[in-house]
């Protein structure tokens, strides 16, 4: 049975994807964290040759929208083509994908 504070915060979820519907990242985004990935705050790999965290996120073309997490509204869990699950997105770093698409 969920916690009270979660039955609360159900209340201000607000995602507009389909639960377990193809998704893609948004272009503002993913252009967003092409900028960033070129500052010195970003650090990279933690090994020469390795993709670091993020290039390896940007390089997933799809990704399966698992849902809103119940205690963070307006951030969700997806789970990507290379089998990792990643969470704790902003649900509007994401759209669906149309049909043409799928």
């Amino acid at each position: 049975m969920p916690s009270d504070h979660i039955k609360e915060m159900a209340k201000y979820m607000t995602c507009e994807l389909t639960q377990y519907s193809l998704v893609k990242l948004s272009q503002e985004y993913r252009d967003i964290m092409h900028e960033y990935m070129k500052t010195d705050r970003y650090t990279g790999a933690s090994r020469q040759g390795e993709k670091g965290f993020y290039e390896e996120f940007l390089a997933q073309d799809r990704f399966v929208y698992l849902g809103e997490i119940p205690n963070m509204p307006g951030h969700v869990v997806v789970a990507a083509e290379n089998g990792r699950v990643y969470f704790g997105f902003h649900d509007d770093d994401f759209e669906e994908l149309t049909e043409d698409e799928v």
